[in-house]
């Protein structure tokens, strides 16, 4: 294998595990919020802090809200991965 197809490799297996990682962490959050219950919130959100419902309820919909443009760039990403645009540059 040459050190192009290598990086390759390694360049779409960590991409991969970045995003698995993202959606993995995602589903918790959602889950443990859908939850109701202080200590899923607890659990999924604030480990080894007190819980304060105001704190958890602000940084929830900030999380939430900084989430969909960081899943829409890895989905751009993966489409320029997968499409390899070229462009060229006007004279």
């Amino acid at each position: 294998m040459d050190l192009y197809l290598l990086v390759k490799t390694l360049h779409i297996i960590s991409a991969t595990i970045v995003f698995g990682t993202g959606i993995g962490i995602a589903n918790i959050m959602f889950l443990g919020h859908r939850g109701g219950l202080a200590e899923e919130r607890v659990f999924a959100a604030l480990r080894g802090e007190t819980f304060d419902e105001a704190r958890y309820n602000r940084l929830f919909r900030v999380w939430f809200a900084l989430g969909w443009p960081a899943f829409g760039s890895l989905i751009g990403i993966f489409r320029l991965m997968v499409t390899k645009p070229t462009w060229s540059r006007a004279s």
